[in-house]
């Protein structure tokens, strides 16, 4: 998978991401998910868990003054059952 490097200088630092989805998509219209990690890392969950079926990645900055101007909501999964 190639990915283009963003703009934003904190890419390599692991922290929460932020995606939204496309707004013709009826289950997570409005919504955003995040996942934590560096820029890449958190991408890489992203297409392991909706594919490219979504939108734009934002780290929390920029995120918040979508969630402000659209009144985005979080999706929030439950944890996956694991060994532990």
């Amino acid at each position: 998978m190639t990915t283009l490097k963003p703009n934003n200088p904190n890419h390599l630092k692991k922290q929460y991401w932020y995606f939204t989805f496309c707004q013709r998509d009826q289950v997570y219209k409005d919504s955003y998910v995040k996942f934590y990690g560096t820029y890449d890392e958190a991408r890489i969950e992203m297409f392991k868990r909706f594919g490219d079926y979504w939108a734009f990645q934002y780290d929390w900055k920029e995120i918040k003054s979508q969630i402000d101007m659209f009144g985005l909501e979080e999706v929030v999964f439950e944890k996956e059952s694991g060994g532990n």
